[in-house]
């Protein structure tokens, strides 16, 4: 897949320039630097050794280089403003810059040829090639980022001297990183190398007398499919409680995550509620406060993103208990020591009645034998 983007370099011409009063000047630096689809804007101000009035302002226009004022038939707006008494400012602005827009640009007061202020537009356009991780391949494939550009100018600019160089993410690549000019070979690719690259272009003008240099850039991708890490496949959460489920998702270009719940898309309310993980992956955290039974269920992730629509999944099982579910067993084992206590107690009470029962009928067995014994000593002493 190619990708083609576009910048604009705004090169002044003039390294100095004598303005007099009464001499409109564009403002800024002597290279201005626009990516393609971006918004253009320059300033032109002008100051007046007399008074101006609210016509005046109208006066100050941006020119082409044949003289045909920038208008809305070229996508190009011009707006005017008043500073102070004696002076006023127009600013230029576009959107989407892209070739066409290279050549000169003027800045003229009431159409004036003279004092006039020109600035030169060069367009910088990149042709890239991105590549993809493999999954199957895993670390022991190489990949490979290749990156051109033309550059589309007055033949009045020229450059000292022209660079490509990579970079990612402003850092510098590692060892198994091989830049080559346009070319950028990844050895021994690893998971974590998925990601934008940047290719810059670096142009120098102006000489050894007065060097001046830009550095426009693109993007390259190592596109990588979405990847869900390890994820559990069910959970227990208390009534009442807060739950954050995160789908833990990496991949580039960057996946953005669907929720559903028992299959059906899950709706955000005030309870629940999507966030972005590590400000890249869109939607992949998922927080449900003040938790009710209702919220139990099968909760899947979906994550995709342009390059793989297919995506992947995973699903966590929530299982929501009762708020006074640890209270439940405790108030078990209590109601058994209660019953145990009483069914102890009855029957200790029981026993204890047997045992006087059994006392008291001892008592009469023993005087009655008594009354025997002495009944049959009697009946022997009078033989």
């Amino acid at each position: 897949m190619i990708e083609e983007k576009v910048f604009v370099l705004f090169a002044l011409m003039a390294a100095t320039l004598c303005v007099t009063q009464g001499s409109p000047v564009i403002l800024g630096k002597g290279t201005k630097v626009f990516a393609s689809g971006a918004n253009m804007s320059m300033v032109c101000e002008y100051n007046s050794s007399s008074m101006l009035t609210q016509s005046d302002i109208q006066k100050l226009k941006f020119y082409d280089k044949n003289g045909d004022e920038y208008d809305g038939t070229r996508n190009f707006m011009q707006s005017h403003s008043m500073i102070s008494s004696n002076k006023i400012a127009t600013t230029l602005t576009k959107e989407s810059l892209g070739r066409p827009d290279a050549g000169t640009y003027q800045c003229r007061y009431d159409n004036q040829e003279a004092g006039k202020f020109l600035v030169t537009v060069a367009v910088v356009k990149f042709t890239t090639t991105p590549d993809e991780y493999n999954m199957t391949a895993g670390d022991k494939q190489t990949n490979t980022l290749k990156c051109n550009y033309v550059v589309e100018k007055e033949d009045s600019v020229t450059w000292d001297k022209e660079e490509l160089m990579w970079s990612r993410e402003d850092q510098p690549l590692s060892a198994r990183h091989k830049a080559n000019n346009s070319v950028l070979v990844i050895e021994n690719t690893e998971w974590t190398d998925i990601g934008p690259y940047t290719c810059s272009a670096k142009l120098t003008w102006g000489g050894v007398g007065n060097p001046s240099s830009e550095t426009v850039s693109t993007m390259v991708p190592l596109n990588g499919a979405p990847k869900i890490g390890k994820m559990d496949t069910s959970k227990n959460v208390v009534q009442e409680d807060d739950l954050e489920i995160k789908c833990d998702v990496t991949g580039y270009p960057y996946p953005s995550v669907t929720w559903k719940k028992d299959g059906q898309p899950l709706t955000p309310n005030k309870r629940i509620t999507l966030s972005s993980a590590d400000g890249k992956y869109t939607n992949a955290i998922l927080n449900i406060n003040n938790l009710e039974f209702e919220d139990k269920g099968e909760y899947t992730c979906n994550a995709t993103n342009s390059v793989y629509p297919g995506g992947k999944t995973a699903t966590i099982v929530i299982r929501v208990k009762d708020k006074l579910a640890a209270l439940w067993p405790f108030l078990g084992i209590v109601a058994e020591v209660i019953v145990l206590c009483v069914i102890i107690f009855i029957y200790e009470k029981k026993r204890s009645r047997e045992m006087e029962d059994e006392a008291d009928g001892g008592d009469e067995v023993v005087n009655s034998d008594d009354h025997k014994g002495k009944d049959v000593r009697q009946r022997n002493i009078r033989t």
